[in-house]
C-alpha cells in the first residue's frame, strides 16, 4: 500500500466514522479484508498512573505516551483488589474476588469457585493463537502452576529465566557487599545470566511478532499477552535510568502523614517492603514507623526510574507489532493490574483501598477508530530516553573549551554569525527557571554581555534576567533525528561576575536544561488527571478492570459475555462488567469530527483541543449516549484482624475476619469494613468496624475521613445504602 493510499484511507476511516457512526465495526488492514484483528494485551506490575500521559511532567515514559496519544485514555479506571493474583484473575476472568473467591495467591478459581471462562480462552476457543509472555497470570497456585495452560494458552506461558533471581543477593550497598535490597540499580551485564526478567520478556515478545511474519503463521490471528514485572519491589533496573530523574527533583508525596481519623482496620503496614535488607537496616518501627526522609526519596527515585525502564520494553514491543506490519490490524490494550502507594498517608506498597492503590493507568488502541492507518514504522517508533541523555552529554563534552574560561571558536563563531545574520528578526521564546545537571559536562566560558533576538540564538544579559539563556536550536536539534526524543531543547548558564574582567565579560556555568515534557498545570510530582493538553482520546467514564474482558471481545467481533446471573459460579462465560465499546466509541467520534472539520488527517491542535472539550461534555452530560453510563467503581480488600498485624496485608484465606467494600463515585469515595465468614465467602453487613468517607471535591489525596462527622451522617446512609446494593445496581442502564 502506498504511502498516498494509507494517508487516503486514514482520511476515510476518520470521516466515515464522523458522518456514519458507529455502525458494524471490526478492525482490519484494508489489504487483508476479512481477517480477523490480532490482539496485543500489555500489563505492567504495581503501575500507577504516573505517567506523562496522565498529567506526570516529570516522567520520561515516551513510548506509552505515544501509545495514549493513539488510543482512548481512561483517567478514571479502578482495579477490584490491590494486589497482583486476585486483581489478574479479577480481570482476566471478568469476575469479582467474592465470585473468584481469591483474595490471596493460595487457590486455583477454577476449583474453589467454578469453571470461568478466561479472556485468552475466549480468545483460543475462537480460532486465535494465544501467547503469555512474562507475568500475566500470577504464576503458582492461583493459576494451577501452569499460568492456566492449556484451557487460556495455545503452547506453555514463558517466563524469563533470570526471574528466579527476585530475591537474590545482587544489589551492590555501601558496604561493599551485595544485599537483597527494596532500592537497587544495577549494572545488567553484571547479573546473574547476564539480563533482566523485563529485557528477556520483551526480546521474546519481538521474537514472536518476527515469527508471526512467516506465510504458514501469518493467517491465524494471534492473542499476545505480554505482562512486565517492574516497577512491582525488588526496584531492580538497569542503574543508567537513574540518570533521567536526578535527586534534586525528586519531591516527598504530597502527603506523607499518617491520615487524620484514620481506621486501624484501613492501615497497610507494607511487609513486603520491611524485609528487604535496605529497609530492615533502617530499624523502622512497626506498624506505623515512617521511613526516613531521604530515603523515601529514594525509592520514589527508583519507581520513577523502573517505570522509565518498562516505558523502553514497551516500547520495543510496540515497535516490532509496528515494524513487522501488524500496527494496523492489532488492537492493544493497556493496563497496570493496580497501584502503588509512594509514600502518600505514609504508606507503600498496595494493600488498601486508596486512591493511589486502586486507579490504574487504562488504555485501548484500535487501528482505524481511535486512530488513522499508517505505514508500518509511522505509528509506534521505538523512543530511548537515555540515547537523548547519552547524545546531549557527549554535546556537552564536545564543548570541551581549549581554555579554562574560555568558549570554543567554533562555537562563538557560530553563535556571532547568526546574531549577524539574524539581528532584526525579533522571536518569542518561552521562558523556564530551573535546569537539570548531567553530570560530567559542566564547562565554563566568557560570552560579551549582549542581547540577541535571534530566531535560533537567543542571550539575555544578567541585568535583564537572572539566568542568561542560550538556546540554539538550529545546533541542539540536529542530535535529536532519528529515534531521539527532543526533550532536551536548550542551555541553561547561570552568571558568575569575572573577578578580572567585572564589566566587560561574565563567566557562565553551562548546564542542559532537560525539558522531558512542556506540559503545565499538572496536579503535583505524582500525577493526577491529565492537564487539557493531554486530554485529546481522554475520557473521566469510570472504567473497571473487570470490563477489559467484554471490551476486547467486542473489538474483536467475538460473542460479547452476557452479564453474570446472581448465581454465577455454574455459568462459563460471562461478565461482571461492561463494556466499554460505547465510550470508546463516543471519544473517537469526537476526534473523528475534529478531523473531518479540518479536511482530514491530523486534528489541529485546537481542533484537537475542541474534541477532548466536546468529549469530556459528553461523558459529563446527561444528555449524550453516556448519560445512561456507570458512576461508579467497586474494590475490595481484606484484614485478618481491626489492628494492624504482619499478615495484615496478605492474610490467608482461613484467616481473614474483615472485609473492606469500597466504592468511588464521582464525588466520594466510601468504605466500610464488616465482618468476613471465610468458609461460607460471605459478608455480615450487620457488623460494621469502621468507615471511611473523602469528600474529593475538597479532599482528592483522601486524608480526611469525614465518615464519623454528625453532618455528614445523612450522607454516609444514602452511600452506604448504595455500596450494599453492589455492582449489579450500578451497571450501565
Amino acid at each position: 500500500m502506498t504511502a498516498a493510499l494509507a494517508v487516503l484511507v486514514g482520511r476515510l476511516s476518520l470521516f466515515c466514522l464522523a458522518v456514519l457512526g458507529w455502525g458494524d465495526f471490526a478492525v482490519a488492514d484494508p489489504g487483508e479484508a476479512g481477517k480477523k484483528p490480532n490482539v496485543l494485551f500489555i500489563v505492567v506490575d504495581d503501575l500507577r498512573p504516573t505517567l506523562g500521559c496522565y498529567g506526570n511532567s516529570m516522567m520520561v515514559t515516551p513510548n506509552i505516551d505515544n501509545l495514549a496519544k493513539r488510543s482512548v485514555r481512561f483517567d478514571r479506571a479502578y482495579v477490584q483488589q490491590a494486589f497482583c493474583g486476585p486483581s489478574r484473575v479479577s480481570f482476566l476472568t471478568s469476575r469479582r474476588p467474592d465470585t473468584t473467591r481469591l483474595y490471596d495467591l493460595r487457590s486455583y478459581w477454577r476449583k474453589k469457585a467454578g469453571n470461568f471462562t478466561t479472556l485468552p480462552q475466549h480468545f483460543k476457543e475462537n480460532g486465535y493463537f494465544t501467547q503469555s509472555v512474562g507475568k500475566v497470570f500470577h504464576p503458582g497456585k492461583a493459576s494451577n502452576g501452569t499460568d492456566d495452560y492449556p484451557l487460556s494458552w495455545s503452547v506453555p506461558a514463558y517466563h524469563p529465566p533470570t526471574q528466579k533471581y527476585k530475591k537474590a543477593r545482587v544489589c551492590p550497598g555501601p558496604d561493599g557487599q551485595l544485599h537483597a535490597n527494596l532500592v537497587c540499580p544495577v549494572t545488567v551485564s553484571e547479573m546473574p545470566g547476564g539480563s533482566l526478567p523485563d529485557i528477556q520478556s520483551s526480546d521474546f515478545a519481538v521474537e514472536f511478532l518476527r515469527n508471526r511474519t512467516s506465510r504458514q503463521l501469518h493467517d491465524q490471528p494471534f492473542f499476545l499477552a505480554v505482562g512486565f514485572h517492574k516497577p512491582h519491589v525488588p526496584l531492580k533496573f538497569p542503574k543508567e535510568y537513574l540518570d533521567l530523574y536526578p535527586m534534586s527533583d525528586i519531591h516527598l508525596a504530597t502527603n506523607p502523614t499518617f491520615p487524620l481519623w484514620l481506621p486501624l482496620v484501613a492501615w497497610n503496614p507494607w511487609m513486603d517492603l520491611r524485609e528487604r535488607d535496605d529497609v530492615k537496616a533502617l530499624n523502622v518501627s512497626f506498624p506505623f514507623g515512617p521511613l526516613p526522609s531521604d530515603f523515601q526519596l529514594k525509592v520514589r527515585q527508583s519507581y520513577y526510574a523502573a517505570t522509565s525502564y518498562v516505558d523502553a520494553q514497551v516500547g520495543k514491543v510496540l515497535a516490532a507489532l509496528d515494524g513487522y506490519g501488524f500496527a494496523n490490524n492489532t488492537i492493544i490494550a493497556f493496563l497496570g493490574d493496580h497501584g502503588w502507594s509512594l509514600g502518600e498517608h505514609q504508606e507503600w506498597s498496595k494493600y488498601s483501598n486508596y486512591e493511589v492503590a486502586t486507579r490504574v493507568p487504562l488504555m485501548f488502541y484500535v487501528p482505524g477508530l481511535t486512530a488513522a492507518v499508517s505505514q508500518p514504522g509511522e505509528n509506534f517508533p521505538f523512543h530511548d530516553a537515555l540515547e537523548a541523555v547519552r547524545n546531549a552529554a557527549q554535546e556537552l563534552r564536545e564543548y570541551s573549551p581549549p581554555q579554562a574560561s574560555g568558549i570554543s571558536s567554533q562555537v562563538l563563531t557560530r553563535l556571532m554569525t547568526v546574531k549577524r545574520r539574524k539581528r532584526r528578526q525579533v522571536t518569542r521564546f518561552e521562558d523556564f527557571t530551573e535546569s537539570d545537571d548531567i553530570g560530567g559536562g559542566l564547562r565554563d566560558f566568557k560570552l560579551p554581555p549582549y542581547r540577541s533576538t535571534a530566531s535560533s540564538v537567543r542571550l539575555h544579559h544578567p541585568q535583564q534576567q537572572d539566568n542568561l539563556v542560550l538556546s540554539d536550536k538550529r545546533g541542539w536539534k540536529r542530535i535529536f533525528q532519528g529515534n531521539v526524543l527532543p526533550f532536551i531543547t536548550r542551555v541553561n548558564a547561570a552568571p558568575r561576575r569575572s573577578s578580572q574582567h567585572p564589566k566587560a565579560s561574565l563567566t557562565y556555568r553551562l548546564s542542559f536544561h532537560v525539558d522531558k515534557h512542556s506540559k503545565t498545570g499538572g496536579h503535583d510530582h505524582d500525577g493526577g488527571m491529565a492537564t487539557a493538553s493531554q486530554n485529546v482520546g481522554a475520557t473521566q467514564a469510570v472504567a473497571e478492570l473487570v470490563d477489559v474482558f467484554p471490551t476486547l471481545a467486542e473489538l474483536a467481533g467475538l460473542e460479547v459475555p452476557p452479564t453474570c446471573p446472581t448465581d454465577p459460579f455454574n455459568t462459563l462465560l460471562c461478565t461482571e462488567g461492561s463494556s466499554l465499546v460505547p465510550v470508546i466509541r463516543n471519544v473517537s467520534q469526537s476526534l473523528a469530527a475534529a478531523a473531518s472539520a479540518g479536511g482530514g488527517g491530523i486534528p489541529s491542535p485546537q481542533q484537537q483541543q475542541q474534541a477532548a472539550d466536546s468529549s469530556a461534555a459528553n461523558n459529563a452530560s446527561r444528555s449524550s449516549d453516556l448519560s445512561r453510563w456507570k458512576r461508579i467503581a467497586f474494590s475490595q480488600f481484606p484484614r485478618p484482624s481491626f489492628k494492624p498485624q504482619a499478615n495484615s496485608d496478605q492474610p490467608k484465606l482461613k484467616d481473614i475476619r474483615i472485609m473492606g467494600y469500597s466504592m468511588r463515585t464521582d464525588a466520594y469515595r466510601y468504605t466500610e469494613w464488616v465482618a468476613f465468614d471465610p468458609q461460607r465467602f460471605r459478608a455480615d453487613w450487620s457488623q460494621v468496624y469502621a468507615r471511611e468517607l473523602y469528600l474529593h471535591e475538597t479532599d482528592p489525596n483522601e486524608d480526611k475521613n469525614m465518615a464519623n462527622f454528625r453532618q455528614y451522617s445523612s450522607m454516609v446512609d444514602r452511600l452506604s445504602a448504595q455500596l450494599r446494593k453492589g455492582w449489579r445496581a450500578a451497571l450501565p442502564w
